[in-house]
């Protein structure tokens, strides 16, 4: 749970009776790999900090699957649209790996922010972060699927030590074989 804080005062210090507060309400959920946090049409009502593993998120279109996010250690995942609005998701949540989430419920989060103002900072810095990241990710879309690939080299280089191929591949929205490809010409290179 210290990796929590230390994430959160990162942004703005929390105080004594605010992470007392936080403490009580936040539960921990041990995941093994591919199993559900989220299924596709349930709503989110919980907003979880990954201490340990990974996941993906995701969305079935005409059959096919795409990932719009894959978080790790130290990130904060939830379906954001299904969380905020308090609506059925369109997006789903599975473990990749064993994984270990730290929690809180949407109704707790909530009064947490109208009873320490100052918490409301932490929530903004937090959801810039994770909205800079998603612009990154759409911008990176727009590009020729060879520069994709090179982009998410540069900017989460972790992606391709830990996602298996085929995930990357959704991720990116190229197909297997193509990703294959680009990854034996970097290698060569």
């Amino acid at each position: 749970m210290q990796e929590l804080f230390n994430l959160l005062n990162g942004y703005n210090t929390i105080l004594p009776e605010l992470q007392a507060y936080l403490f009580k309400c936040l539960k921990v959920r041990k995941l093994p790999a591919n199993s559900h946090w989220l299924k596709e049409g349930e709503t989110c009502n919980k907003i979880a900090f990954v201490e340990e593993g990974l996941l993906k998120i995701y969305h079935h279109y005409l059959e096919k699957e795409y990932i719009t996010w894959l978080n790790k250690e130290n990130d904060i995942i939830i379906s954001v649209e299904s969380f905020f609005n308090q609506t059925a998701s369109v997006d789903g949540i599975r473990t990749l790996a064993p994984t270990v989430l730290r929690y809180i419920e949407y109704k707790d989060l909530e009064y947490a922010y109208t009873q320490f103002k100052d918490f409301n900072i932490n929530g903004r810095k937090i959801a810039q972060y994770y909205y800079g990241i998603c612009e990154r990710h759409l911008r990176m879309l727009m590009y020729p699927a060879r520069e994709r690939y090179i982009a998410l080299l540069q900017h989460f280089p972790w992606m391709e030590e830990r996602v298996p191929d085929k995930y990357l591949a959704a991720y990116l929205g190229i197909a297997p074989q193509t990703l294959s490809a680009y990854k034996s010409e970097w290698k060569d290179n």
